[in-house]
């Protein structure tokens, strides 16, 4: 959103939908024209379960360590204290297993039972868990259109992104164990899952849209 002078002043900005769109068009620089692209990443098409079959949380730090620390540390302290549910760790792609054994407070070779370190994909994760503990992971959006219930988690008060900000349906933020715990105690229906996976899939409509050809075509010229 910053006023960019020189070479590096852009003639067109592309967004990847309508919500991105909006956000860009308070820019300073008033006259790039703002384009929706779309997006690009192929689609993957998805088959929808809207039963609940276990009590899974899944937990999705992005690519950087403190991010990791910060969610796992928290999801421990949490597991240790929720034996019925099972806690479902993605590390990201770009994360070295052995180098964030060095920086967890905890033996990582001695992580609870219903802890486990996921090597499935998204896609079979996101079906098979009821919620999705997250911070700024745009995996995120993935994860609610397979009905996970999105819980937000505020790090000694501090909010951080949130890839899903205007996502407001059934969305929780928590701050610490007590309300975490708290949350865990209510129950997750399969109507409150089919009802996630509609109002997600109108969210990533708004968020990612179909590749524009026409407007990308048309900042090339």
């Amino acid at each position: 959103l910053r006023k960019i002078d020189g070479d590096y002043k852009p003639d067109f900005i592309w967004a990847n939908g309508k919500l991105s769109q909006k956000v860009l068009s308070k820019s300073k620089n008033k006259k790039n024209k703002i384009l929706i692209s779309g997006l690009f990443k192929k689609n993957v098409s998805k088959k929808i379960s809207y039963n609940i079959k276990d009590k899974n949380i899944l937990v999705i730090p992005e690519g950087i360590y403190d991010e990791c620390k910060k969610l796992f540390e928290f999801s421990y302290l949490v597991a240790k204290q929720n034996k019925n549910f099972k806690f479902i760790w993605r590390l990201h792609p770009v994360i070295n297993l052995h180098k964030l054994k060095r920086i967890l407070n905890f033996d990582l070779e001695k992580i609870p039972m219903n802890i486990i370190i996921s090597k499935k994909r998204l896609i079979t994760d996101s079906q098979n868990s009821s919620y999705v503990l997250y911070r700024g992971s745009a995996a995120v959006v993935d994860s609610i259109r397979y009905g996970c219930k999105p819980i937000y988690y505020i790090y000694q008060n501090q909010k951080y992104f949130d890839p899903i900000i205007n996502f407001k349906f059934e969305k929780e933020m928590v701050k610490n164990i007590y309300e975490m715990n708290s949350l865990l105690k209510k129950e997750m229906t399969n109507i409150k899952r089919k009802n996630i996976i509609r109002k997600a899939d109108k969210f990533y409509k708004l968020a990612f849209g179909e590749i524009e050809y026409k407007s990308v075509m048309l900042s090339l010229r």
